[in-house]
């Protein structure tokens, strides 16, 4: 499985890498970004299996990057500091994801326990 981490925090970068590398280790992150702008080349071109954002990001939230990316077969999980209530109705939740923050090593393994199972 290959994944994309975008953070607007460089330790939220580092704890969500950490966090994947013990609940699963096969899992080969092929691009770290501080701003979604700048991870949208790396997704067109590495194709990932997973993309793991912050809701709330400059220029671009998760769930507008998410919609950006609907055509793809890459499974989003936004992580944010409050529930969501009104997601957008097109957005297929199969390929989506939400992880409340902060979250645990054992909260990341749900999710990506769940996301092996689909596929």
């Amino acid at each position: 499985m290959r994944a994309i981490i975008i953070d607007d925090e460089h330790n939220g970068l580092d704890g969500i890498q950490a966090a994947l590398a013990r609940v699963e280790p096969k899992v080969q992150v092929v691009g770290k970004f501080k701003h979604p702008m700048e991870a949208i080349p790396a997704i067109l071109q590495e194709e990932p299996d997973l993309v793991i954002m912050d809701l709330e990001m400059p220029y671009i939230s998760g769930i507008e990057m998410a919609r950006l990316f609907s055509y793809s077969h890459a499974h989003f999980i936004i992580a944010s500091t409050h529930e969501i209530d009104d997601l957008p109705f097109e957005l297929d939740r199969k390929r989506m994801s939400f992880l409340l923050k902060p979250f645990s090593a054992s909260d990341m393994k749900r999710y990506i326990d769940k996301l092996k199972i689909k596929n």
